[in-house]
């Protein structure tokens, strides 16, 4: 099963292609954009230096959740146990 039309080939070009945008240079340097680009890698570059708090988030967030499934993993197994006839 193709999802190509029929009647198109390699060859040939859609009738209506999708359109692609056209890129032109910036009207002055000094643009909002790159202004905003600027300090925003500038504030990334300061927060790299001082990460006291993100690091140890980082690693308590995946330790709880291998210590939540060890303990759920636990409770199943306990419970399907005790009902055992």
């Amino acid at each position: 099963m193709s999802c190509a039309s029929p009647s198109a080939t390699a060859s040939e070009e859609p009738e209506d292609p999708a359109p692609t945008p056209r890129l032109t240079k910036p009207a002055n340097a000094k643009s909002p954009a790159r202004a905003a680009a600027a300090k925003t890698s500038a504030a990334a570059d300061d927060s790299n230096a001082n990460d006291s708090t993100a690091r140890p988030l980082g690693i308590t967030g995946p330790t709880a959740g291998v210590f939540g499934l060890a303990a759920a993993a636990f409770a199943l197994i306990r419970t399907r146990s005790t009902r055992r006839p």
